[in-house]
């Protein structure tokens, strides 16, 4: 590994945002609009997702903080954006779209499994 690697492997297991309410479970169709980052800011980024959005946390968060933005998680674990099919996937992706759409944000960060 090399040395000038920033944060150090050490720090890494302690890198993760505890989400909770903001993340959709199992069989939920909807969640919590949180919040993250500079709370007085204009600009908005939405996060939309599964659970690799939820891994992008620990790096959006401190940006939305330090640039400004106001960072909103729209994450269900499970659910695949490019492959909602039926049930409590591809109702939570409506809403999610419709949340999306409300929020009017300046940029969208969408991430899934591959």
């Amino acid at each position: 590994m090399p040395r000038a690697l920033a944060p150090p492997l050490g720090q890494l297991l302690g890198d993760r945002n505890q989400l909770g309410a903001c993340v959709a479970g199992p069989g939920e169709t909807s969640t919590s609009v949180c919040e993250l980052g500079d709370l007085r800011a204009r600009r908005r980024l939405v996060v939309l997702g599964d659970s690799h959005a939820a891994m992008w946390m620990p790096a959006l968060v401190p940006f939305a903080q330090r640039y400004h933005w106001r960072l909103v998680p729209l994450i269900k674990t499970g659910c695949v954006p490019a492959a909602t099919g039926s049930g409590s996937c591809a109702a939570w992706y409506r809403w999610a779209l419709a949340q999306a759409r409300r929020l009017r944000p300046r940029a969208v960060v969408l991430s899934q499994t591959w």
